[in-house]
């Protein structure tokens, strides 16, 4: 089951908060379902977690697939699955490639893609002692 850091969840749950108060009901009731979905399944900030983008495009686009079946069910109808796998998937990557924009990543890579050969996953601790 994938995770999420709990910091992500605490961030969610303030603007949640702060979108009730400002009368912003569609985006806390959202974010208060989010919430609810990942309360069980967090991480510490500082856990090894590994995810690689295969992985996380395959999760993408397993949710649309949710929605392809929850509109098929709406509207009553059957699927044509070779039809619709190509849709599926420009469509999980545009809104991929729309949030890296939106959220100004600058480069494609995960932050919890595994390392090649050859590559250095150093992460730079700084300690600070306090002395009395």
């Amino acid at each position: 089951m994938r995770t999420i850091k709990k910091t992500l969840l605490y961030r969610m749950i303030a603007q949640a908060d702060e979108a009730d108060l400002q009368g912003l009901a569609k985006v806390s009731e959202s974010l208060t379902t989010q919430i609810t979905k990942n309360a069980e399944s967090t991480r510490e900030v500082d856990t090894h977690y590994v995810y690689p983008k295969t992985e996380f495009q395959r999760d993408v686009e397993d949710k649309f697939w949710d929605i392809v079946v929850r509109a098929a069910d709406f509207y009553d109808i059957n699927i044509d699955a070779q039809e619709v796998q190509p849709l599926i998937e420009k469509y999980a990557e545009e809104l991929t490639q729309e949030l890296r924009v939106k959220f100004a990543v600058k480069h494609g890579v995960g932050a919890y893609e595994p390392t090649v050969p050859g590559e250095l996953n150093d992460r730079v601790m700084i300690e600070i002692v306090e002395e009395d």
